[in-house]
């Protein structure tokens, strides 16, 4: 049975994201500069999609995520994606439950950690690169805490950053954890030391010089992509006015979300096993639990790296209080049924499946804006749009380039004067209509995801009319 255990939680990974069915805000933006990419054979470093920062630079950290997005897409839609997503985060909480087995040899414990994982990370999967970056970091990880002292450590390492740069802003990561593999070896040779074991055994062993070589290897690598001279400028200003500007996943982790309350849950239960394990922490673990213990805290968004890092640390500990276990054969029986219940929740087969309930067999919160997208088409509409920012690129992907749109969720890209107009225009505060006349916004495409003053300002407004409405917007437009 233990084996079925180790499965678990990466299948559950996967039936997760093959059954999200809320919107994807961040898909769409990548589908579209994917295709811009691939049409124009550039880089799409100015913008062409907006009509508040239309030709300004942007930058492009993900572009070869972006490239790979919209070519699946063309293959298979967005079911194809949503597999994808799904199966790089199963690879990763794979990665990491194997890792908790290896470093607790006990089934049961490696499970346990790996499901508390996963309810840790669950919350931050999406159709989104970060899919991918999950599963380079997960790697990292493994080769960091598996290969010590092997030159095929420097060598993943390397290739891991390379692609990683080019593909998601969590690439800073892949400097960050060969630096406190580093320090961590460099604090226990010292306490051995003190012990009595000479200095140089520490470069004959080979483990501190692989380390070093691994930081080294991944900080110079980590500026490999097009535009290396703003390679961290797009990390500190996505995360920093992505925080300012009250986006929910970039706010502190806090109680009364599922993620903040589960993440306060795990320190708390790292804490009890600490107390009751006899097992002391080596200064690579304690380093690791404490910069991403502190990461985690600081955005419901990197609880994920947290949500990594903490089972491999923490499974040996579980492990030291249960009874010995061994690794029995799997019955046929349960694996198949295990088997089954994914096979059954693919984006492929979910309409089929008479257990899921109607929301999840044919989910619609995928294409919320679909009626505003149908309607501004046969309309023949050409013009500047104001939507709720989530809703941006879903609407340039289907109507660029006779669609721009205020904004979309690029939130780093936009200056703080096109910002608080968007604010101002979404609560109907101020003189909201002088800065819908600054922009030129002939059509607005309301939702609850915007304020209801809004939708009775308009509506209220001579100078707008409404044109359409389904159950999930209103569209309005300048008389």
């Amino acid at each position: 049975m233990g084996a079925v255990w180790l499965a678990l939680p990466a299948l559950l990974a996967l039936v997760h994201v093959s059954l999200d069915a809320d919107h994807p805000v961040d898909f769409w933006l990548h589908a579209n500069t994917g295709r811009l990419i691939w049409e124009t054979g550039t880089l799409a470093e100015r913008d062409p999609f907006t009509c508040t920062i239309a030709g300004s630079e942007v930058v492009n950290q993900n572009w070869l995520a972006e490239l790979a997005t919209y070519l699946l897409y063309r293959a298979g839609g967005f079911d194809l994606c949503q597999f994808v997503a799904g199966v790089c985060y199963a690879a990763a909480i794979g990665l990491m439950v194997r890792l908790c087995r290896l470093r607790s040899s006990d089934d049961y414990a490696a499970a346990f950690a790996g499901l508390a994982g996963l309810a840790l990370a669950i919350s931050n999967f999406g159709v989104r690169p970060q899919a991918i970056s999950a599963v380079f970091f997960a790697c990292e990880l493994y080769v960091l805490w598996q290969w010590p002292g092997r030159a095929r450590a420097v060598a993943a390492v390397a290739i891991i950053e390379v692609l990683w740069t080019n593909m998601h802003g969590a690439f800073a990561l892949g400097v960050v954890l060969p630096g406190i593999f580093l320090c961590g070896a460099i604090l226990e040779r010292i306490v051995e030391q003190i012990g009595g074991r000479p200095w140089r055994s520490w470069l004959a062993e080979g483990v501190v010089p692989c380390y070093l070589a691994c930081t080294l290897v991944a900080a110079a690598t980590m500026f490999a992509n097009p535009q290396p001279s703003r390679t961290l400028d797009y990390v500190l200003n996505t995360s920093s006015k992505s925080a300012v500007r009250g986006i929910l996943e970039w706010l502190p982790t806090s109680f009364g979300t599922f993620t903040g309350d589960v993440y306060f849950a795990s320190i708390a239960g790292l804490v009890v096993l600490l107390g009751l394990s006899r097992r002391r922490l080596k200064p690579v673990e304690l380093l690791l639990l404490v910069a991403f213990l502190l990461l985690a805290g600081q955005a419901q968004r990197m609880v994920i790296w947290w949500a990594l890092v903490a089972p491999p640390i923490a499974s040996p500990l579980i492990a030291a209080l249960l009874p010995k276990s061994s690794r029995n054969a799997a019955p046929r029986p349960i694996v198949a049924v295990l088997l089954a219940v994914a096979l059954g929740t693919l984006p492929w087969t979910r309409e089929l499946n008479p257990l899921l309930p109607e929301s999840k067999r044919r989910p619609s919160g995928i294409h919320e804006p679909a009626g505003a997208v149908a309607f501004l088409r046969d309309a023949e509409f050409r013009g500047n749009v104001f939507a709720p920012v989530s809703w941006g690129a879903y609407l340039t992907w289907f109507l660029y380039p006779d669609v721009k749109v205020f904004n979309d969720s690029r939130i780093e890209s936009f200056p703080d004067e096109v910002w608080n107009d968007y604010l101002q225009i979404g609560a109907a505060e101020g003189d909201w209509q002088a800065a819908l006349d600054k922009y030129g916004i002939e059509r607005v495409v309301w939702c609850d995801r915007l304020s209801v003053s809004l939708l009775e300002a308009l509506r209220s407004s001579p100078r707008w009319r409404q044109v359409f409405e389904d159950a999930h917007c209103v569209v309005f437009e300048r008389r």
